[in-house]
């Protein structure tokens, strides 16, 4: 029998540039709307190892989706306003105790129960999972602007650029949602996310996730933080709230969401309590200011 040598990733590529010319793949794209290089390599048997080979809509035509629409009519003194526009909104911040929390799916769960309800909300990227790119390089989607680091999918505008965040606020939603990734992430800034009007600790409590939810619950944590669990079996609920304390009455159990984007009405009144304690009139007024950062750390300005 021969010796051959293993069939790698760098060589099954060169195979597929041999035997496909750039004519027929940009035929077999331009005939397939929809169709882009991640989902042709799939069709020619090929996985990528490297996820950063995809670009966002590497062979779509880019569109700029349309402003969002403007804000209904909220009390200005129960929400947080927009310096610049005295528009009133709320933020919500989440982050997960451990990573592969599903964090993510919480926030965007988040945002589908506010746009259910009437108001407009959008999802802002404060970590370096580039989800939001690694979304547009998978799917279709209904627009992207560069520009502005926006992509737009399942009615859902999500914001991929932290320098345009001061742009982004001025865009008139009633909710801006920020995804913090993990709180063990070295990128992660306590002050940042306390200060938001919601913020929300999504947790676990696999021998896995036990030691970071632990520390996260030991950790001075605003009062008013609200912290959800995800994949704790029921019979297991009532030791999670005796463990959790003083924040047991701000502790919420979900189960699981197989697609961020298809939205759960069982958590109605989950996310009706969450954006109900938003209210920054009943906050403590000097809360946000010259806080030590959690575990230890000062959060950065």
């Amino acid at each position: 029998m021969l010796n051959q040598s293993p069939m790698t990733y760098e060589k099954m590529m060169r195979m597929r540039d041999q035997y496909i010319t750039p004519e027929i793949k940009n035929k077999i794209l331009s005939e397939n709307k929809g169709l882009n290089q991640k989902t042709l390599d799939g069709f020619l048997g090929i996985e990528a190892t490297d996820p950063e080979r995809y670009d966002v809509f590497p062979d779509q035509e880019q569109e700029i989706p349309s402003p969002a629409p403007e804000p209904k009519s909220v009390s200005v003194s129960a929400e947080r306003s927009d310096p610049v526009r005295g528009i009133p909104y709320l933020t919500a911040a989440f982050a997960g105790c451990c990573s592969r929390i599903r964090a993510t799916t919480q926030a965007v769960q988040f945002i589908k129960y506010i746009q259910l309800s009437g108001r407009t909300a959008c999802y802002i990227e404060m970590n370096e999972s580039r989800y939001v790119k690694r979304l547009g390089a998978l799917y279709s989607v209904a627009g992207h602007d560069p520009e502005l680091g926006r992509v737009r999918y399942q009615n859902i505008d999500l914001y991929y650029k932290q320098s345009r965040i001061s742009e982004i606020l001025k865009l008139g939603y009633d909710y801006y949602v920020y995804d913090f990734g993990s709180f063990e992430d070295s990128h992660f800034n306590p002050a940042f996310f306390l200060d938001k009007s919601l913020p929300v600790a999504v947790m676990g409590s696999s021998p896995g996730e036990f030691d970071a939810m632990k520390k996260v619950i030991d950790a001075a944590i605003d009062s008013d933080t609200r912290y959800i669990f995800s994949f704790v079996d029921e019979a297991e609920q009532p030791d999670i709230l005796e463990l959790m304390e003083d924040k047991a009455a701000h502790t919420t159990f979900v189960a699981y969401a197989p697609d961020p984007f298809v939205y759960l009405s069982d958590r109605n009144d989950i996310y009706s309590r969450i954006a109900v304690a938003g209210n920054p009139v009943a906050r403590e007024s000097g809360r946000k200011k010259a806080r030590r950062g959690l575990f230890g750390r000062r959060g950065k300005t």
